[in-house]
C-alpha cells in the first residue's frame, strides 16, 4: 500500500498521514473531526495542513486505506464502501472508515 501511495505522496507525507490517523485514535470520523484534530495539533504535523488535508484524504481513499460510510436504512446502520471494490468517489460529507486491514498496524480497535 505504501508503494501505491508514494505515486501520489512523498513517503514522509504518507507516514505522517498514517500517524495522523493513528493519533486520532478512532476508526470512524467525519471530515470536521479530522480537520479539528489537525487544527488542534498542527505543530505535530509538518506535511499535512488544513490546506492539503482534503487532497491527502482523497489519496488515502483512492488506495483503499479509507472508505466512506453510507447509511443503508433508518436504523442508522452504516456500511463502509471503498474505491477498490465499489468504484466510487470519496464523499467528504459522509463519515470515513479506516480499512479493517490497516487498523491493527495503527493500534486501533478492530470493531
Amino acid at each position: 500500500m505504501s508503494n501505491e501511495a508514494c505515486i501520489f505522496l512523498t513517503s514522509n507525507e504518507f507516514l505522517e498521514a498514517l500517524e495522523l490517523l493513528k493519533n486520532m485514535r478512532v476508526t470512524i470520523f467525519s471530515y470536521d473531526d479530522i480537520s479539528q484534530y489537525l487544527k488542534e495539533n498542527k505543530n505535530s504535523y509538518t506535511k499535512i495542513t488544513l490546506k492539503n488535508l482534503e487532497q491527502i484524504l482523497k489519496i488515502l481513499f483512492e488506495i483503499g486505506l479509507l472508505g466512506n460510510l453510507k447509511s443503508i436504512n433508518k436504523k442508522n446502520n452504516n456500511t463502509p464502501y471503498f474505491k477498490y471494490k465499489d468504484d466510487c468517489e470519496m464523499n467528504k460529507n459522509e463519515k470515513f472508515s479506516i480499512h479493517f486491514g490497516i487498523r491493527h498496524h495503527l493500534n486501533l480497535s478492530l470493531d
